[in-house]
């Protein structure tokens, strides 16, 4: 037994060093309008509207940059949300980030929910 403590003890300890990455939403003029008449309009679903406010509220070339906790709180919804908003915008497009469905990562073909 202290034989194995001695082996294993001699391996050096790794820590991970994750970081965090940032995703940020630079809205041209036309989606900046696009949003802004979908949030005024009021027709479409609830959680469309959510996400527009919250895309409006993350765009750097109006606002800087603004933390997700903070328009989070403002929207009453997690940070994590903001977050996954930041990410679908980034990765996918306007009309992904502001759509409910999201693209599966394994099949990349169809929506998932």
């Amino acid at each position: 037994m202290l034989a194995f403590f001695i082996l294993c003890s001699s391996f050096p300890s790794y820590t991970e060093v994750s970081m965090k990455k940032i995703y940020k939403v630079p809205l041209t003029a036309d989606e900046r309008r696009e949003l802004t008449l979908l949030v005024s309009n009021g027709k479409s679903s609830a959680k469309k509207i959510k996400h527009a406010n919250i895309l409006l509220a993350v765009d750097e070339t109006e606002n800087g940059r603004v933390s997700d906790q903070e328009v989070a709180k403002q929207f009453h919804c997690h940070a994590n949300t903001v977050a996954h908003i930041r990410e679908r915008f980034v990765d996918e497009g306007l009309e992904a980030a502001r759509s409910r469905s999201f693209t599966c990562v394994r099949c990349c073909t169809r929506p998932c929910r």
